[in-house]
């Protein structure tokens, strides 16, 4: 197995366990802090409301995971030779994988975003949404990405590097 497909695997499987992670978190909260005065608060109404949320946003959506594939591909590849070729930092190497991955994503959701709305508003379309992204996305993406870097940056490295010996 070459260094890229190491690298490009070990990026998938975390990004996947992250995603399910986030899934849970989300679906914790709405069953802890849901009101059960107004809500019905049960599992299958948490789902139906994450997916009518995927539904009605399925090309913004579908968008992203496409460029997150794309990532994964370039990007793990990259990493896999970083750590196991090159001998870098697996920590380093990790974390600002994962930092470069969620400020890429954010870049491309306020793109998608602008362009949509340039769709029915022209320039002005675009102008506000990605402003409104940089405005209220920017922080939360990059502390996300820090975040998300910190804590899973290390492992995600030392797995490659495990895996490349």
């Amino acid at each position: 197995m070459t260094a890229k497909s190491i690298g490009r695997q070990t990026l998938l499987k975390y990004c996947i366990v992250s995603v399910l992670a986030i899934l849970t978190i989300f679906i914790s909260t709405f069953l802890i802090f849901a009101d059960p005065t107004t809500t019905t608060v049960t599992l299958d109404n948490a789902l139906s409301t994450l997916m009518k949320d995927f539904i009605d946003n399925y090309l913004f959506v579908s968008i992203q995971t496409a460029f997150i594939i794309i990532e994964i591909l370039i990007i793990g590849g990259l990493i896999g030779e970083l750590i196991i070729k090159g001998q870098k930092n697996h920590f380093i190497v990790g974390g600002l994988t994962l930092l470069t991955m969620w400020f890429l994503l954010f870049i491309t959701c306020s793109v998608t975003s602008g362009i949509m709305n340039s769709i029915n508003y022209g320039l002005n379309g675009f102008k506000s949404a990605f402003m409104s992204w940089t405005v209220f996305g920017l922080l939360p993406f990059l502390v996300f990405g820090v975040l998300h870097g910190l804590t899973t940056g290390y492992f995600l490295g030392r797995e490659i590097k495990r895996r490349g010996r």
